[in-house]
């Protein structure tokens, strides 16, 4: 039986031993018996890491009983890294009566420090014990490992050496052969002792658990009770239905499972059975009705609808307000007013121009975009006939324009607009007087 030891080697910094601790993964400490053991070097903080290409168990005496194959390569660890070899050895016997073995561990490689290359053993300065003490009997995990007149009984670390004349077996020839089994323990999980071989089991319904069949729930449907069925995992399930009445008034059981039952378009299901509608569209109503939720209903529209195919069709329209504003409501439709000459189409009516032609205003505006608006003349300029025009004749000599109005020079505003012409006037007048007077006025005086 192998026996499976973990050791964990701590080395220190700039030290040459390291810490490390050692615990049995099993408790068959056999003597003299050979065995295997994981050993983990662990870096704890070395600057610049550590180098090694094998492990050594040794006693206190210095003797070697443990040791790891040796790699030409080694490992090279970091600060915190580690690496886990395996060891192989033989438990050595008592030494002097001592039952404990004491032993360390060591590492042939080296701190890497600069300028340093000299490799060596570091040995651990912690040492622990093991217990060798022997046992009144071989403890061991097959026939091989007990004397020739002895056989191994059972396995695991209760597994003995016993007496072949006390268990099974037989003699050929004057020689004790033992049986492959005697018993299904002696034989792997999965076989059972059938005439002292070890033969396979087979459990047509069930699976292997150590030498024995557990059998399945169930590997057919008629392991199961009425309504149920063996599913692919061995265990009985219920059905979902055996018959249609256990499903709803709208399914019906197809194969065990409710399933829903599918009608034409215009139809329902009511009680497992399709029933057809009063109607699906209008083409099943009267004229002047509708279907609706599926049932014809009298179609009302309105004052300004009326009904075509079942349905309810908005009229064009019902007054002048539904339609362009060029435009009268006739008939439910919306037509282009036709106006006369002089009038235009505006909120439905025809509406008259302001003008058509300047004939159309006043002497002093003009028609425009068919409205009459003021003449625009320069100032000095007035307006006559819905055109500018200058001022000429005796209108010149007795007045002037301002504003694209005619100003005389004897009123108030010609006066006090420009004096001079009407001074001059005046002295004109005044000059024609005194003229008629000294000829006529003196000539009546002489007579």
């Amino acid at each position: 039986m192998r026996n499976a030891l973990v050791f964990v080697l701590l080395l220190a910094s700039f030290a040459a031993a390291f810490d490390w601790t050692a615990t049995f993964a099993s408790g068959c400490h056999v003597q003299g018996r050979s065995f295997s053991a994981q050993v983990t070097i662990i870096d704890t903080g070395t600057p610049m890491g550590m180098w090694f290409n094998a492990v050594q168990l040794k006693t206190t005496a210095g003797d070697v009983f443990a040791a790891s194959v040796t790699d030409p390569n080694g490992w090279l660890l970091g600060s915190g890294e580690s690496k886990t070899v395996t060891v192989n050895g033989i438990y050595p016997g008592p030494n002097e009566g001592n039952t404990v073995l004491i032993y360390y561990a060591c590492a042939y490689g080296q701190v890497i420090m600069p300028g340093s290359t000299e490799k060596d053993w570091i040995c651990s300065q912690q040492s622990l014990g093991i217990d060798i003490t022997p046992l009144s009997q071989y403890r061991c995990s097959y026939d091989g490992d007990c004397p020739s007149n002895q056989y191994c009984l059972e396995s695991g670390c209760t597994s003995q050496c016993v007496p072949v004349t006390q268990q099974c077996g037989h003699f050929v020839g004057g020689t004790w052969v033992p049986y492959e089994c005697c018993t299904d323990t002696q034989c792997g999980s999965g076989s059972v002792c059938e005439s002292h071989v070890c033969v396979g089991m087979t459990c047509p319904c069930g699976f292997v658990s150590g030498h024995k069949c557990v059998p399945y729930e169930c590997c057919r449907d008629s392991q199961c009770g009425y309504g149920f069925y063996c599913t692919n995992n061995n265990h009985c399930a219920k059905y979902q239905c055996m018959a249609d009445s256990d499903c709803s008034n709208t399914q019906d059981c197809s194969n065990h499972v409710c399933t829903s039952i599918i009608c034409p378009s215009c139809a329902y299901v009511s009680n497992r059975q399709c029933v057809s509608y009063s109607c699906c569209d209008g083409s099943a109503c009267p004229a002047n009705s509708e279907c609706v939720n599926h049932a014809c209903s009298a179609l009302s529209c309105g004052s300004c609808a009326y009904i075509s195919n079942h349905t309810c069709v908005n009229y064009e329209c019902c007054s002048d307000g539904a339609c362009a504003d060029t435009e009268s409501c006739s008939n439910h439709a919306c037509s282009a007013l036709s106006c006369q000459y002089g009038y235009y189409a505006s909120n439905h009516e025809c509406v008259k121009y302001g003008c058509m032609d300047n004939n159309d205003c006043a002497s002093d505006s003009v028609c425009s975009t068919h409205s009459c608006v003021a003449a625009q003349c320069p100032s000095n300029q007035l307006v006559m006939n819905h055109a500018c025009a200058m001022l000429s004749g005796t209108d010149a000599l007795f007045g002037f324009v301002k504003d694209n109005r005619y100003v005389s020079y004897l009123s108030g505003e010609g006066i006090s607009t420009n004096p001079i012409p009407a001074l001059l006037f005046l002295a004109v007048l005044a000059g024609i007087g005194y003229f008629a007077w000294t000829r006529y006025g003196n000539a009546g005086k002489k007579r």
